[in-house]
């Protein structure tokens, strides 16, 4: 809605009061010659506003500052986070699996 109040005003404005120009006879203010920009300035607009909204709503941004479970996960190495409290298995025995298949490093971390 926004993008096509915009485009409307912008060339509402341009075409029709600041400048207007007569072409082929037709009124300065002519709502559809205004329709292909109405569309283009909407998809931009609605562009705009989608990545706006995904930044926002996963906390990405110039200031953000991620929760990362390991620095070196972005490296060469795999992460996997089990939530210890939710688990009906003892911490020691989840390590013990870990580490009997292969588990390179256990650490415990509280988030």
């Amino acid at each position: 809605m926004i993008g096509c109040a915009c485009a409307l005003t912008l060339t509402t404005w341009t075409m029709g009061i600041d400048w207007p120009m007569i072409v082929g006879g037709k009124d300065p203010i002519s709502l559809p010659n205004y329709i292909p920009v109405t569309f283009e300035m909407t998809v931009l607009f609605t562009a705009f506003g989608m990545v706006g909204t995904f930044l926002i709503t996963n906390g990405l941004g110039p200031n953000a500052n991620p929760n990362m479970f390991d620095p070196r996960s972005t490296d060469n190495k795999f992460v996997m986070a089990i939530n210890l409290s939710s688990n009906k298995m003892a911490e020691a025995d989840i390590v013990k699996i870990l580490q009997d298949t292969g588990a390179e490093e256990v650490n415990i971390k509280q988030f």
